[in-house]
């Protein structure tokens, strides 16, 4: 055979084995995340980003792609928590195509983890051409428990995402071996582009292709540190320009407020524990408990003698296993960015584009024992397989997945602060109130924890209970709007009038484009015998909030109920009801009894009769007896050929 069959002949070997690889991956990857399918969405993040995001409701328009494009990159957006265009396109797409159905998209978060775990074969192989190596580095890329949180967190589809494009410009660039012509050059910037449009931690990229040249393809030895370096300028000032855009938007970096030497600690520690994670995957939650400062000394020691031991040992591999050394250092610097800006210092997310590094260590070690080393890779993979599918499992059920989150880990005030408004949502105030305590014990400036124990113990009439909580919220975030209407609407629910009044008049001054603020001040100024003020502030929240069902609703009941002829409009309160029954699919027996109310007031009492019993068998249903004694009421009233008047 000659050298060109040989050739040929090792060729189609490695393609047939890449081919197969891949299919088996791709396969396994599906069958692991299939369960998915069936899942909802995630209390955290997801209500906040995807289900409440106005933007994405209506798909793929030309206000969503501008939104998409400028989203949290001029300002803070409250359905962002920091820019990342490619990745709030993808959402559009997932509202055009899938609608509000998350099954859909959480298989477009395994497609793409799937993909990815294809790309870690190609790019590991390309690199080494190790057949062993390159399967054991896309094996624990594909099936390690901490990759399951960015897989089946719908929020967490710029982790894929940004991957993606990531490992493409990684393999883009190694096909060349190094070498960076014109064209190579365009194709990794335009994916790196991408990447960090997705999500900033792929600022990363310049200098894990600088490991490249440094280990792999001794093109530092060839043409030095200043032309391989001068060549990724254009990479490095994107970085740059992306870690900038970050650190002024970012919600979650906290640079200033621990000093430095705690915070470099911080960082030996998070290596450590990320290190311990990845080697002994248990106990694994979406929230773990933030570190206490000062950092526990065996925390740190332990860190930092593992970082130094395990650095050691591959720096003595260096020369014999330099795909090693180059994974190590993957690992180190793809997980920098996290370890040292980020508020929550460890987080299984964080760890799905390093995971890579630890991934190829493992993968040459194995090989480098052959028989025992292959035994020892299929032990591991199955492993890290049905470990993951036991987390998997877990995130099907909100409720229990936080359960097992504050089972797991100690004084953890966000778990506590999830679960409980996940019983607020569910009107157990009494449970919500317990967590939302706890969390707030936990951590005196959970800022969300405040604000919905104060809504929380509004709810459960201790008015002067919710006041404390809503005040000790404005007091950390005195912009938010929907706190200081709680407020406001917590003085008013207690009768205290003139404060609830004094409230609304400083939010309005606050911050005159707030529909709450003037909706809240409408229904104060009604309550204190003053109508015509009232709706004078009904028509400027309207003007501002147009769609919003409650503000309508309450507006048309001053139409229909007041006594002052000229503020009563009985057919001006049919249409406000109207368009807020429609609004809410004429589901709400509420509204239905302000429309029925607006009816009588315009004269038209057998209809108002047949939509108030049509309320009334829509309150029995949802066990309102407060709202039935009410529409009963009302129907006698309608009978009688009279109107409702307050």
């Amino acid at each position: 055979m000659t050298e060109p069959e040989m050739q040929q002949n090792t060729n189609q070997s490695a393609h047939l084995f890449l081919a197969g690889s891949a299919f088996v991956l791709f396969v396994s990857v599906f069958s692991l995340y299939w369960p998915v399918g069936q899942y909802g969405f995630f209390i955290l993040d997801d209500a906040a980003f995807l289900i409440r995001n106005i933007h994405i409701q209506e798909g793929l328009t030309m206000d969503g792609v501008k939104w998409a494009m400028t989203g949290d990159l001029f300002g803070n957006d409250p359905y962002l928590d920091y820019w990342q265009p490619v990745t709030a396109l993808s959402r559009l797409l997932d509202r055009q195509f899938f609608g509000a159905d998350p099954g859909p998209q959480h298989f477009v978060n395994v497609l793409f983890h799937a993909l990815n775990s294809i790309l870690v074969l190609l790019l590991v192989f390309t690199l080494c051409g190790r057949k062993a190596t390159s399967v054991v580095a896309a094996g624990v890329f594909a099936f390690h428990p901490l990759q399951v949180e960015s897989v089946v967190w719908l929020t967490e589809r710029k982790d894929v995402l940004f991957a993606f494009f990531y490992l493409l410009a990684c393999l883009v660039y190694v096909k060349g071996n190094g070498k960076m012509t014109w064209g190579r050059f365009l194709g990794v910037t335009a994916l790196f582009i991408l990447s960090i449009m997705s999500k900033p931690m792929a600022v990363t990229l310049p200098a894990v292709l600088l490991i490249f040249d440094w280990l792999l393809f001794s093109k530092l030895k060839q043409l030095g540190w200043k032309r391989c370096v001068l060549e990724k300028i254009p990479l490095f000032l994107l970085s740059l320009g992306s870690l900038a855009i970050t650190l002024l938007r970012q919600k979650h970096v906290a640079i200033e407020s621990v000093p430095l030497s705690e915070r470099v600690m911080a960082i030996i520690a998070s290596y450590g524990i990320y290190i311990k994670k990845i080697l002994l995957p248990i106990d694994q939650v979406p929230i773990y408990s933030p570190f206490q400062f000062p950092i526990e000394l065996t925390l740190l020691m332990t860190s930092l003698l593992s970082l130094m031991a395990i650095s050691y040992a591959i720096y003595r591999m260096k020369s014999e296993a330099p795909l090693a050394a180059s994974a190590w250092l993957w690992f180190l610097i793809t997980l920098l960015p996290v370890v040292a800006l980020t508020e929550t210092m460890t987080a299984d997310r964080f760890t799905y584009i390093p995971i890579i590094g630890v991934g190829i260590v493992f993968g040459v070690l194995f090989d480098k024992f052959r028989l025992a080393g292959s035994a020892a890779a299929v032990v591991v993979l199955l492993a890290c397989y049905f470990a993951s599918a036991q987390y998997i499992s877990l995130w099907e059920d909100n409720a229990a997945l936080f359960e097992h989150t504050i089972l797991k880990t100690e004084n953890n005030s966000k778990a506590h602060s999830a679960l409980g408004k996940m019983y607020l949502d569910k009107k157990e105030l009494s449970m919500a109130a317990q967590h939302f305590g706890k969390a707030v014990e936990y951590d005196s400036r959970n800022r969300q924890a405040l604000n919905n124990y104060g809504v929380a113990l509004f709810g459960m009439g201790k008015m002067d209970a919710a006041e404390k909580q809503f005040n000790r919220y404005l007091f950390l975030n005195p912009e938010d709007d929907e706190a200081r209407a709680n407020l406001g609407v917590a003085y008013f629910a207690a009768g205290r009038l003139s404060e609830a009044d004094s409230t609304f008049a400083d939010a309005i001054a606050r911050n005159p484009r707030s529909s709450l603020f003037y909706s809240g001040a409408a229904m104060v100024k009604q309550a204190m015998g003053d109508p015509r003020r009232a709706s004078a502030y009904f028509e400027k929240a309207i003007s501002l909030e147009p769609s919003s069902h409650s503000i309508l609703n309450n507006y048309a009941w001053l139409r229909a109920t007041t006594k002052d002829s000229t503020v009563r409009r009985p057919q001006l309160a049919v249409e406000l009801a109207e368009k807020a029954c429609r609004l809410t699919g004429r589901q709400n027996p509420g509204y239905l009894d302000t429309l029925a109310v607006a009816y009588a007031a315009d004269g038209k009492y057998d209809s108002a009769v047949v939509l108030a019993k049509t309320a009334l068998r829509m309150s029995a249903k949802e066990s309102n007896s407060r709202l039935g004694d009410a529409i009963q009421e009302h129907i006698r009233i309608f009978e009688n050929g009279d109107a409702y008047f307050e």
